[in-house]
């Protein structure tokens, strides 16, 4: 009696746990299945009820991670609702990646809860691919037909890693040193810089121009970029000592004068020169011309008085054009020395005019 009534028992448990609703929540697929930073994702998830009897359900709770946000659902996950044993329903859940999102996996929960509040959880996983951006900065100013150098800045403000980074300069004017330049990898948020050498030849106008560059990387195959960078060409602004002219005497005060030529394409300005003599007294040391334009010349006057017959001299000239220049020339000046004979002639005919006229005092009286 005992066994039939556990038998009975037992039988009566089984069917009411076989008649207790069986929840499944099922993820069938993303759309995109990979997403860039500042995509909606949606999401197709199914929930079943495997079980026999009846369930009613709250509503389908999403929780997301920083660099993902739950936008919401279809309605019928929106509001509770209920399913019968063996039945399914199909709906949507819509996700959005931040823009600031980086590249990886994020996790994904959907929680389901019942009347009864039993529990189901359902793990997913939202993969974001970000692209990187690569962008050049460049700036410099650069001397017409002179040797000059650039820094150029690569830094990457995407969202993924760039690799195999480089960036080729060209124009049909301007020779480059390195042309190509090899940036390696470049991370998220990194920024690597680099020096160029720069000849441009001298045919080519002042003012701004435009270096195309081209950027190629590796991310997920090869991608190829055109880019450019500013650059600023300076007008050439040259002075040259074209003729230095002196006369003197040692121990008295010579006259020098030197002519300046603008041999450059554009004005001079400010120009100011100060000459200085080794075993020299120069009580006019200084000459300030202004400006001059292109082919223009001007010359400029100094006194000096030398204590020998040979004197090295040094001309220092400060000058703008678009940036401050310095021109330092050396020259040597001659001076005579003072003839011994011309004072003695001096005393000679002091004295001849003096007998004479005593000679005439005489016959007079």
């Amino acid at each position: 009696m005992k066994k039939l009534f556990a038998g009975i028992l037992m039988v009566f448990s089984v069917g009411i746990v076989s008649a207790q609703p069986v929840t499944e929540i099922q993820v069938q697929d993303h759309s995109p299945s990979i997403a860039e930073p500042g995509d909606t994702v949606e999401v197709s998830v199914v929930v079943a009820n495997n079980g026999d009897s009846e369930a009613s359900y709250q509503s389908l709770d999403v929780e997301t991670v920083d660099g993902v946000s739950y936008r919401g659902t279809t309605s019928n996950y929106k509001d509770g609702f209920s399913l019968c044993g063996g039945c399914q329903t199909i709906g949507t859940i819509y996700l959005k990646v931040s823009k600031d999102s980086s590249s990886g996996t994020y996790p994904v929960d959907l929680n389901l809860e019942n009347a009864d509040s039993t529990g189901v959880v359902e793990k997913t996983v939202l993969e974001v691919d970000g692209r990187p951006e690569l962008v050049l900065k460049g700036n410099g100013s650069v001397m017409q037909g002179e040797s000059s150098e650039i820094d150029l800045e690569l830094e990457n403000t995407g969202k993924d890693s760039a690799s195999q980074v480089t960036a080729s300069l060209s124009h049909p004017l301007i020779s480059f040193q390195p042309s190509k330049i090899d940036f390696g990898s470049i991370k998220t948020g990194e920024s690597i810089e680099s020096t160029v050498e720069i000849n441009t030849d001298e045919n080519l106008e002042s003012g701004p121009e435009t270096l195309p560059v081209t950027l190629s990387y590796t991310d997920e195959g090869r991608i190829i970029e055109n880019t450019s960078v500013p650059v600023n060409l300076l007008k050439d602004v040259e002075l040259v000592v074209s003729q230095i002219e002196s006369d003197g005497v040692v121990g008295s005060e010579s006259r020098v004068m030197i002519e300046l030529e603008n041999t450059g394409e554009s004005k001079a300005e400010g120009i100011q020169s100060i000459i200085e003599c080794e075993d020299s007294n120069v009580p006019d040391s200084e000459s300030f011309v202004g400006s001059l334009d292109s082919d223009e010349s001007v010359p400029t006057v100094y006194h000096v008085v030398p204590e020998r017959e040979n004197v090295e001299c040094t001309l220092t000239t400060s000058y703008t054009g678009e940036i401050e220049k310095k021109l330092e020339e050396s020259f040597e000046i001659s001076a005579e020395k003072k003839s011994p004979v011309l004072p003695g002639l001096t005393v000679l005919l002091v004295l001849t005019v003096s007998v004479l006229y005593w000679r005439r005092r005489s016959k007079e009286d």
